[in-house]
């Protein structure tokens, strides 16, 4: 089996729609931490967005409906988010 490297740093970007997405899924065996998220409406018009952490079947609510004026940001998570396998 080959080895992940340990303090990898990677960023993950995606585009935010109605339906919901993965941004990341920690790999098997291994414990990954995100250290921060930021959303940006690049909209004219303000837009809300829930970020949710989903552990087996169990979905925890970070953020729900948060709202996003147009053509600014939000920070749902400053701090660490610690993910298990």
């Amino acid at each position: 089996m080959a080895q992940l490297a340990l303090n990898k740093f990677q960023t993950e970007t995606l585009e935010v729609t109605t339906a919901n997405q993965t941004a990341y899924t920690a790999p098997t065996g291994y414990t990954s931490i995100v250290l921060y998220a930021h959303v940006a409406n690049v909209t004219t018009s303000a837009a809300t967005f829930t970020m949710t952490h989903v552990r087996s079947s169990t979905a925890t609510e970070i953020v729900k409906d948060a709202s996003v004026p147009p053509s600014d940001a939000y920070i749902p998570l400053e701090g660490k988010l610690v993910l298990e396998t």
